[in-house]
């Protein structure tokens, strides 16, 4: 249990439990762990069969294997995940993921975001926005790929990319007004994906 690290601190936990009130720049390398933060800036993190819960952090870079994540606010977040489940609540800025046999959810994405890029192999994906929603669209996907989202609030189209590998792009805006925010995911492989608003 460490209260207050402000300075630069590496960690390493191993088949244990961690509480971290704040901490404002560390890597962190878990395995088999239960790892919690309150508040934290900046954080690298090296996971594995891992639970981390963290209420708020600015920015994570992550390599994640079957771990569980809850973050419940973020600023930026980024890296790769393998069988691995996260949940964050509310996205402020970026996401940058790809991720292999997992799940990805985002309960409440900021009309301040900048930009989603996401990249799924059989990782279904689910993403709720703020109202009112405004941002480009663009989902490269196999067709097995099943697609929900609120059709009264998008201008998509689809298009064939490669008709032998049954690849397909939707894309279009979702919502009104001028936006720069982007959303681009790709599916290659069989995931449900869905866009919603709160």
């Amino acid at each position: 249990k460490a209260n207050r690290l402000s300075g630069r601190a590496d960690i390493k936990i191993s088949s244990g439990d961690a509480d971290i009130n704040y901490l404002k720049d560390g890597y962190i390398i878990c395995s088999y762990a239960n790892l919690h933060m309150r508040e934290t800036n900046r954080v690298t993190a090296q996971s594995q069969s891992s639970v981390i819960t963290i209420e708020k952090i600015n920015t994570l870079k992550l390599n994640s294997r079957r771990d569980k994540l809850f973050i419940n606010e973020i600023g930026t977040i980024s890296g790769e995940t393998y069988f691995s489940s996260m949940s964050l609540g509310l996205l402020k800025e970026e996401a940058s993921l790809a991720s292999r046999f997992g799940k990805i959810t985002i309960d409440d994405i900021q009309k301040s975001f900048s930009a989603i890029n996401l990249s799924s192999e059989l990782t279904d994906i689910s993403l709720s926005f703020a109202r009112p929603m405004s941002f480009h669209f663009d989902l490269t996907h196999h067709q097995s790929v099943i697609f929900g989202y609120p059709t009264a609030n998008a201008k998509v189209s689809s298009r064939v990319v490669s008709a032998d590998d049954k690849i397909y792009q939707t894309s279009g805006f979702f919502g009104t007004g001028t936006s720069d925010s982007k959303v681009n995911i790709k599916a290659p492989r069989k995931c449900n994906i869905t866009i919603s608003q709160q």
